[in-house]
């Protein structure tokens, strides 16, 4: 259920048209997921931004664009979009001490704040501006629960199935004869 909450959680601060939202997390991939959730039940495509990559969508096959490789450059051209989308902005609270980076984030802010694209803060702490911290809204990533850590081991251990072998060594002893705990043909 956590992970549920959690899609609840931000598809409705999406829809309540929160342009900043922020996810104090280092775990990536639980965030990937969460957002791949939500944008595919809104029907909003998923952009992913990182300073070494540049802006890339989700689920094209990831192309590099230099011309967003910087927290300044990515802003501003988002601000210039005009499709409805999830922008996932991995890293970009270091980059926000800037004046000029910290006033462009709040220019696309007031931009989206009439749309339903958020753009999504992630990294780990997360220390932001006193303007930027009040008007962001933070999103605390539950802990899974019993059921779905259940689950992600049946998954683990299906996965690692094809590759384990169910099959004693045979072991010996320094002479080269069978030990006390090998098997006997």
């Amino acid at each position: 259920m956590a992970l549920l909450t959690s899609v609840h959680d931000l598809r409705t601060l999406i829809r309540s048209s929160h342009p900043l939202i922020v996810i104090e997390t280092v775990e990536e991939d639980r965030v990937l997921a969460l957002l791949q959730s939500v944008a595919a039940q809104e029907r909003m495509p998923l952009f992913e931004w990182s300073v070494t990559r540049g802006l890339t969508r989700t689920d094209d096959a990831p192309t590099l664009s230099k011309m967003t490789a910087t927290p300044l450059a990515v802003l501003q051209h988002l601000q210039g979009l005009t499709v409805e989308a999830v922008f996932w902005l991995k890293d970009l609270a270091p980059h926000l001490q800037d004046p000029a980076v910290s006033r462009q984030l709040r220019d696309v802010a007031t931009t989206y704040n009439r749309s339903r694209s958020t753009c999504v803060l992630t990294g780990h702490p997360i220390a932001l501006p006193l303007d930027i911290e009040k008007i962001v809204v933070r999103l605390y990533l539950q802990l899974p629960n019993r059921d779905e850590l259940q689950s992600m081991l049946q998954s683990v251990l299906q996965s690692l199935a094809p590759r384990t072998s169910y099959h004693r060594p045979r072991t010996t002893t320094q002479r080269g004869r069978p030990g006390p705990f090998s098997q006997r043909a």
